[in-house]
């Protein structure tokens, strides 16, 4: 993926306000955390912060959202680093354009998955449904807890199956 970083630092500055493009952004992000890649917090912050300056305001429905989503993804994706950074099995598993990093610690009892989300109201919903039912085909032993931010406007998405069920 350094060919897509190197991309987007040799752009004129152009707004990628795609929501596929502002998806791959973030899913980098993500793999970036979940690969080791980025070594500090500090690091991580910066790579977002460089990376959200190419975002085009106008594509979120306030300057309200679009500063409430900058903050929620900082504060997602901390969460995530902090977490995955003392595992030894972080995994990555594609849905639909949508990447999600989880833990695969066998002595666990339960999986730990993160994403972050754009596109539609029914894109959205979509992705969550098949992520859900890809970690109880998956993990059907084990609970299991599924976080992510819609990147449009900063909400936080939880789905936790513990093993007596579902809470959404």
């Amino acid at each position: 993926m350094k060919d897509f970083n190197a991309h987007i630092e040799s752009s004129n500055r152009r707004s990628f306000t795609d929501p596929i493009c502002l998806q791959q952004l973030f899913n980098e992000i993500l793999r970036e955390i979940a690969d080791a890649r980025i070594s500090t917090e500090k690091d991580l912050l910066l790579n977002i912060k460089r990376k959200w300056m190419y975002l085009d305001y106008n594509d979120f429905s306030t300057v309200g959202d679009f500063i409430a989503s900058i903050t929620a993804v900082m504060d997602e994706a901390l969460k995530v680093f902090r977490y995955l950074r003392f595992t030894d099995k972080t995994i990555g598993k594609q849905i639909d354009g949508v990447y999600i990093a989880y833990d695969n610690q066998e002595n666990f009892s339960s999986i730990e998955a993160w994403m972050f989300l754009s596109g539609t109201k029914q894109k959205k919903q979509n992705i969550l449904l098949q992520s859900v039912d890809w970690l109880e085909t998956t993990f059907s032993e084990k609970g299991w807890v599924l976080r992510g931010v819609d990147l449009k406007t900063g909400k936080h998405i939880m789905r936790v199956k513990s093993r007596r069920g579902y809470s959404l």
